[in-house]
């Protein structure tokens, strides 16, 4: 029917999706010449009604009950990908996730690493992912394929695809020969989580040239099918409309202008379970030492933390102030639909800080967007235990260390070290700036305000590509 926009499928199953792809204004300014519609966890969906979406516009996406078979071929082509393509962060990241198993678990492990060997050869491998697609596709409801075969989207644009929440879709629009795209979350998604079944996708939107390099090489896509962007996330630190004078963001955390701040940044409760141990230790002695006793302190927490365990250092350091990212619920933390201004804090918190510290955290990119001087911790009080080497080896994993390699960012190996680089950098704040540079155009890609517009502008592309119009869809039979 003239006049009617043709349907744009996008997916949030995360915040993070809701920040990148809502709050930037990347969904309004698609609406222009699109109708979208928002694919989304139930947990969210009162909250997009509350910010006008209408409600025909929202598809829940269901969390999947994976089969046992589906379950194992997961695993074991997880076993298997790692063997073929191993990374530094495999021993490190394997040692800590496993350092309280079982010993049936220890033997469950053997027994998929042994399968994962065999099904490392090419053959075994490619057999096996058809295989666990098959399995998956034949759970996928006849409710999802009447949606899309009464919508008859021209596109669907995946935000977060290593949760398994956005599978079932994407699988069905395929099998719909309906194109699909997904935007990277972040730059170490490709190779941090292992194997994902994203082959499948027609277009990938990526940060920057190491992320395309770990397309072709880790998952044979082609290179024209990958399209450079930027992310989103960095547009709020670039844009003007969300840069804040010092004075009003002293206001907004709580802090006494004009003093001083230092900000610590804190990592996830599941890689960092003991790290209020480690912030206490950190306020306690440089609170001694006259050098550090006059600055104050903003706690920014991770945004999918449970805020509360952080809670106990407020009462104990008057100092110290806590920054929550948005408003969420610890048990539902995956989603929120946080303020322009929620967003806005963290570039100004950074911006004006002396200094960043924390521990293998990717914030060390945002703060080396608004030139402000980083350190990573790796130690922690508990010396020698798993924790302790584990804050440590993980700047050395394989997604972390091409921040290390650019020298931005030094790591203090215990608190005296610690005490020593934080000195140095508010003394001499530019000294790394030429290297903050480097991370940034190394990993960032290019942050200029405008990586929404280049989405949108590849999003266009891939339709008019792959020449689908709304009333010209090729539909297949569903499987169930």
């Amino acid at each position: 029917m003239d006049g009617v926009k043709p349907a744009v499928i996008l997916s949030i199953p995360l915040v993070w999706g809701v920040r990148n792809f809502i709050r930037s204004g990347l969904a309004e300014n698609l609406g222009q010449d699109f109708h979208v519609i928002f694919a989304i966890p139930v947990e969210g969906k009162e909250s997009l009604l509350l910010e006008g979406v209408p409600e025909t516009d929202i598809w829940i996406l269901e969390k999947p009950s994976r089969s046992r078979a589906f379950a194992w071929l997961m695993r074991i082509l997880k076993s298997a990908h790692s063997r073929r393509y191993p990374t530094k962060s495999d021993p490190i990241f394997n040692a800590w996730l496993h350092r309280s198993i079982t010993l049936k678990q220890k033997l469950r492990n053997i027994f998929f690493d042994i399968l994962g060997y065999a099904a490392a050869n090419q053959f075994i491998f490619a057999l096996l992912d058809r295989k666990a697609q098959e399995v998956f596709r034949r759970n996928i409801q006849p409710k999802v394929f009447n949606l899309l075969q009464e919508t008859k989207p021209i596109l669907g644009l995946s935000t977060s695809y290593v949760v398994d929440w956005e599978w079932t879709l994407f699988q069905a629009m395929k099998m719909l020969n309906i194109p699909i795209a997904t935007h990277i979350l972040s730059f170490d998604n490709l190779t941090s989580r292992g194997y994902i079944p994203l082959k499948h996708f027609d277009r990938y939107f990526v940060w920057q040239t190491r992320m395309a390099d770990e397309l072709k090489r880790l998952y044979q896509i082609e290179e024209h099918r990958i399209v450079i962007t930027g992310t989103p996330q960095f547009d709020f630190h670039t844009q003007e409309k969300f840069h804040w004078s010092r004075e009003k963001t002293c206001q907004v955390i709580g802090l006494r202008y004009p003093k001083p701040y230092l900000v610590y940044c804190a990592n996830h409760i599941a890689i960092s379970p003991n790290e209020p141990q480690l912030l206490n230790q950190i306020l306690t002695e440089l609170g001694k030492d006259d050098k550090f006793a006059d600055y104050q302190w903003v706690l920014r927490l991770h945004p999918m933390d449970q805020y509360e365990r952080w809670a106990e250092l407020t009462g104990r350091f008057e100092q110290l102030v806590i920054s929550h990212p948005w408003a969420h619920n610890d048990k539902t933390s995956f989603w929120a639909v946080p303020t322009g201004d929620d967003l806005a804090l963290l570039g100004n918190t950074l911006r004006y800080a002396k200094a960043t510290l924390t521990v293998a955290s990717t914030v060390a990119l945002d703060s080396a967007i608004v030139d402000t001087p980083i350190i990573c911790i790796g130690f922690h009080p508990n010396v020698g235990s798993h924790e302790d080497r584990f804050y440590h080896d993980a700047h050395f994993s394989h997604h972390y260390f091409p921040i290390m390699q650019t020298q931005a960012v030094p790591l203090a190996g215990n608190i005296e070290s610690l005490k020593k680089l934080l000195a140095d950098v508010i003394e001499n704040p530019d000294t790394l700036k030429e290297e903050r540079d480097r991370l940034v155009i190394e990993l960032c890609g290019v942050v200029d305000g405008q990586s929404g517009n280049r989405i949108i502008t590849a999003i266009t592309n891939t339709i008019h590509h792959n020449g689908v119009n709304a009333g010209d869809l090729k539909h297949v039979r569903s499987e169930n």
